[in-house]
Parts: structure tokens; C-alpha cells; sequence
């Protein structure tokens, strides 16, 4: 099986996403016996306050980019690098798109 983590952005990314954004993706970054996990949100419990970071899939993210601008005006391109992946690219564009500022 495939490990969740690896089709979504890390964490630090996630974080990053304004309050109210992604609420209906799929999946969630919680803390699980004191490690981040990435889970489905429907089988999310919360624990003492702690909420769900949203971490949205390749697909949710490019979606939300299509409501903003149009694809002829969009490009994401397959990052160089071992470390950067397509999924972190897209988030990060779409903080672009959206007006929200990032620092890397």
C-alpha cells in the first residue's frame, strides 16, 4: 500500500493554508501517539482541541487553481530537484494565485 504522505505536501506547507481553505479535501495531517500522520478526515478524531491540518491531494489543489485563473494562464511544470515533488509546486502556486504570501 502507498504511503499517503507521499501524494500531498509536507506538513510545514500545509500550515501554511488560510483557515476556511480546503475544508473538504480528503485527506488531514494530525498527530497520532505523538507523530504526524496523514489520515483520511472521515476517520479523523479530534483530541483535546487539536484540529486537522488540511493537506490537499495533486487534484484538489489544481482544481481550486481552475476556479481562480484560466489553465491557459496556469502552468505547472514538473519540478527539478530531489526533493521538490509536483504536489508542493501546485500548493505553492496556489498561494500565488490566491494572493498569499509565502516564505520558503
Amino acid at each position: 500500500m502507498s504511503n499517503l504522505k507521499s501524494i500531498v505536501p509536507p506538513l510545514d506547507l500545509c500550515e501554511k493554508i488560510p483557515a476556511g481553505e480546503f475544508e473538504d479535501s480528503a485527506l488531514v495531517w494530525c498527530r497520532v501517539r505523538g507523530k504526524n500522520v496523514v489520515c483520511q478526515r472521515e476517520h479523523w478524531v479530534g483530541v483535546f482541541g487539536m484540529s486537522p491540518v488540511p493537506t490537499p491531494t495533486l487534484e484538489e489543489v489544481l482544481e481550486e487553481i481552475g476556479k481562480v485563473e484560466s489553465w491557459d494562464t496556469a502552468t505547472i511544470t514538473r519540478p527539478i530537484g530531489a526533493n521538490t515533488r509536483i504536489v508542493d509546486t501546485a500548493l505553492k502556486r496556489w498561494f500565488k494565485v490566491k494572493g498569499i504570501e509565502v516564505k520558503e
